[in-house]
This record gives structure tokens, sequence and C-alpha cells, in this order.
């Protein structure tokens, strides 16, 4: 089987009008609001969906990116909503994407004139409509793709080509990109580092409180002697990370390394952390980003690592 899609994207005006339309003249199929993670690569396109709406969740295989033709082979294998985690859990452990892109996409589905219309909302597309037609061998494709069109010119909405879907997707995927990664590995850096207004509360609760005296600068200059002899990077090795562009990046090596050498010095400097091993204190500094899939949030990454 074929998926033949085409897209465009709307106002708010033309949304509501389309959606008035469907709701008159189409055949509801119902809201489909859900939750998805897409696994970007340049050939193809992964998606983890958690459907709200339906009560399931998915994975979905289209053997195609938007921008390359309308045609998508698409294999789909559904499960219970509630392993959704663990699926997700799943492939960011195994998978090695160009990109990852996650978000909340609200939408309502219609049937018109023998072809699904999805009238949708996603924080990077705004407001945007997808008509599909599936057929069963190639054959039907250039028939589909007619019937779609001229559907677009009977409801007068414009179907994006190619070369437009092409440049939309690069934007859209730009904007999840130009993160702290981005920032970091680049030239120009941000002169501060912002954080959060919960996260600097917490510090300035939980900050460690050192008197930086002569007597202090001499332990410190100790302390550097004795994490140079325990040598934290030894303990380091190249296969801890599953993603490669990771492991090259801000989340990789050289940082593992500095948190360890930071997590020995507040272990050397303070006397009421108990009984902790220092060997684990310096695995759990290597590993604490290893199972990082991209340098953005990546939100589990902890508990995966």
């Amino acid at each position: 089987m074929f998926e033949v899609e085409k897209r465009g994207i709307l106002t708010k005006r033309g949304y509501d009008k389309l959606l008035s339309f469907l709701k008159k003249y189409g055949k509801s199929l119902g809201d489909d609001d859900k939750y998805v993670v897409y696994y970007i690569y340049s050939d193809k396109l992964l998606k983890a969906v958690d459907n709200a709406s339906k009560g399931n969740a998915k994975i979905s295989l289209k053997m195609n990116k938007i921008g390359n033709g309308s045609v998508f082979p698409e294999t789909e294998i559904f499960f219970h909503r509630e392993d959704f985690t663990k699926i997700k859990f799943i492939l960011d452990t195994i998978v090695t994407p160009e990109k990852v892109m996650t978000g909340v996409q609200k939408r309502q589905n219609f049937i018109y004139k023998d072809c699904e219309f999805a009238i949708k909302w996603s924080k990077y597309w705004g407001y945007h409509f997808e008509i599909e037609k599936v057929v069963n061998d190639e054959t039907q494709i250039q028939q589909a793709n007619e019937d779609l069109e001229n559907i677009a010119k009977e409801l007068n909405i414009e179907i994006m080509s190619d070369g437009e879907l092409k440049i939309f997707t690069k934007k859209a995927e730009e904007v999840i990109l130009n993160s702290l990664r981005d920032l970091l590995m680049g030239k120009n850096k941000p002169k501060h580092q912002y954080n959060d207004k919960e996260s600097v509360e917490w510090i300035k609760i939980n900050q460690p409180v050192f008197d930086i005296s002569k007597s202090e600068i001499v332990k410190i200059s100790t302390i550097i002697e004795k994490i140079i002899n325990i040598s934290p990077w030894d303990f380091f090795k190249d296969e801890f990370y599953v993603n490669n562009q990771v492991h090259k990046g801000v989340h990789g090596k050289n940082h593992a390394i500095r948190v360890s050498i930071y997590i020995l010095l507040l272990y050397l400097r303070r006397k009421d952390m108990g009984n902790i091993e220092i060997n684990d204190l310096i695995l759990c500094a290597l590993f604490h980003d290893c199972s990082r899939i991209n340098d953005n949030s990546d939100e589990g990454h902890g508990e995966r690592s």
C-alpha cells in the first residue's frame, strides 16, 4: 500500500473556514490529538506517537521525507498507550537519527470525496492541513495525486510544492536545533548561561559555603594533587556513549571528565558526604550523559544513562 499525501499552510481564518466546511460536508472521524517524537533521517522519518484521543500508541516508519515527493510507503505498529514511555525509551536508546523533534499536535480528521483530511495545529507548523489517499499499487499513484489536487482547487486551499516543503521543514528543524549545542559549538557564544527561576532559587538555598582563605588555597592545591593521582579521566571509555554526535559534542568526553573533576573537588572539600566510594562518584559523573540522543534537553536522558 502507498500513502499519497499533500500538505499546505493555513491562516487562522483559513483553518476555521476549512474546518467549518468539512464539519458540514465531510464525514468526521473525530479528534486525533497526539504527542509525537520525530526521529529525522535524510531519507526517512521514524515516529513514536502517543495518541491521546484514540487511547493508543504507535511506531510509524515512513520511507520518505517531507519535500521528497508525495508518496510515503508507511509501516505502523500499534501498542497500548501505557507502553508509550517504554517505546520512546527503547527508540531513544537504539536509534541514531540526524535530528529529533517533539511536539503536541492538535488534529481533527475527516473523509471528503474518498480522501482523508487532517486539519492540524502544531507549534512549529502552525495551522495546516494534510490531505491523503491510500492506494494499493504504484499504477494508482498518478490518479491519486490528481484527485488530491482537484479537491484542493475546489476548496481553494493551496498545496505546497516539494521545494516549498523542503524549505519550510528545514526552517522548522533549524528552530529546534538552534539550541544550546549550536551556541556552544559555534564561535559566537552567549556571555551567560541563563537558568530558570526555580533553578536559581534552588542554587541560592543549597550552594556550598567555601572559606577562601590562604590556608584554604593550600588545601585546594592538595586536593588538586589528589585528583591528579586519582586520574578520573582514566576511567573514561568511548563506548560509554550511545550516540556518536553527542560523544563529539558539548556533552561528550571533555564534559564528562570535567564533571568528574568537579564532583571529586566537592567530595574532597566537604566532610558531610558519608562513606561514598570515590570510584562510584567518578562513574556517575562519566555516565550521566552517556545515553543522550541529542544535545538539547533530551527528556529522560539522566534516567536512561
